[in-house]
C-alpha cells in the first residue's frame, strides 16, 4: 500500500465547477507510488518503509547487528527497539495544505483566461508537493537516531541514510473514478 496525499478539484475549492462541462474529476497523488520499482537493495518496499517511519514501529535489531559486526564495531544492538514516529508526510501536509488549496482556487478562478489544462496544473503542483515532502524528510525536526543506530550509520540524521527514500517520492495525475 502506498502512502499518498490526494487533492481533488471538488474537495479543495468552493468555486462552481459547472464551468468544466467535460472535466473528469482528477486527483493528484503524491507519495511512494512506484510499487516494485521502488525497493531498497534488500528488496524492502520503500512505501512500506515510509509508512513505518511515518508512524513509528518496533524494529528487529538483527540486520543492524550484522552491519555493526561487518564494520567491526563493538556494539550490542538490542533484539528489538522502538523507532519513533517521524511524520514527514503529515508534517508537510499540515504545513502546506493552505498553500496547495490556494493555488488550486487561484487556478480555478482564472481557468477561462488560461490555456492550462487540469492535468498541466496538477503536474506543476505535483512537482511542488514532491519538493516539499523531500524538504520535510531532509529538514524535519525529528527525534534523533538511537545511539547505536547513529554509531553504525555514522550519522544522527534521521530519515537520511542512502537518500533512497527522498528520491522515491513521486506524483501522478489520475482520474478519481479509476483510483478510488
Amino acid at each position: 500500500m502506498a502512502e499518498n496525499f490526494t487533492l481533488s478539484l471538488q474537495e479543495t475549492t468552493k468555486l462552481d465547477l459547472s464551468v468544466f462541462k467535460n472535466l473528469k474529476d482528477k486527483v493528484l497523488q503524491v507519495g511512494f507510488l512506484d510499487g516494485k520499482s521502488a525497493e531498497y537493495p534488500d528488496g524492502a518496499s520503500v512505501a512500506e518503509v515510509a509508512i513505518k517511519l511515518e508512524y513509528g514501529f518496533i524494529a528487529d535489531g538483527t540486520a543492524l547487528q550484522k552491519e555493526a559486526d561487518r564494520k567491526n564495531l563493538k556494539i550490542n544492538v538490542p533484539k528489538t527497539f522502538k523507532v519513533p514516529a517521524r511524520p514527514f508526510m503529515q508534517t508537510n501536509w499540515n504545513n502546506n495544505k493552505d498553500k496547495y488549496q490556494n493555488k488550486m482556487s487561484k487556478y480555478l478562478s482564472t481557468f477561462d483566461k488560461t490555456k492550462m489544462t487540469p492535468d498541466n496544473f496538477f503536474n506543476l503542483l505535483g512537482v511542488e508537493v514532491q519538493k516539499d515532502i523531500r524538504d520535510s524528510i531532509t529538514n524535519g525536526n525529528w527525534s534523533p537516531n538511537a545511539w547505536f543506530v547513529a554509531a553504525i550509520k555514522e550519522s544522527n540524521k534521521p530519515l537520511i541514510d542512502t537518500g533512497h527514500l527522498r528520491q522515491c517520492v513521486t506524483w501522478r495525475v489520475a482520474d478519481a473514478e479509476t483510483e478510488a
